[in-house]
């Protein structure tokens, strides 16, 4: 980021938010659409990722009714990063 930021902030200590923060408030937020577009991807016949990726795991863990996924009386929706990122790339294949 040298050159692009200025140099107090690009040195900054204070920067500890995580970046997944913004993905749990993004699946927290979304949850609804990111089931529908689970369910969607799973309905692909042939598709190579009904055989690699466990749906209904999936979709459980974005299910807010479960207390499995909620804490202090919040929804945390269980959908790791690079699950999503997996299912992207894989739609994004299919598409060519």
């Amino acid at each position: 980021m040298e050159g692009v930021l200025p140099e107090p902030v690009r040195w900054r200590r204070d920067k500890d938010v995580p970046a997944g923060v913004y993905l749990l408030q993004e699946n927290r937020r979304f949850h609804e659409q990111v089931r529908a577009w689970v369910m969607d991807l799973r309905k692909r016949p042939g598709d190579p990722l009904l055989d690699m990726v466990d749906f209904d795991r999936i979709l459980e863990g974005l299910d807010p009714q479960r207390t499995e996924n909620r804490w202090q009386g919040n929804f945390y929706p269980n959908m790791p990063f690079h699950l999503q990122a997996l299912l992207r790339y894989a739609e994004k294949q299919a598409e060519k």
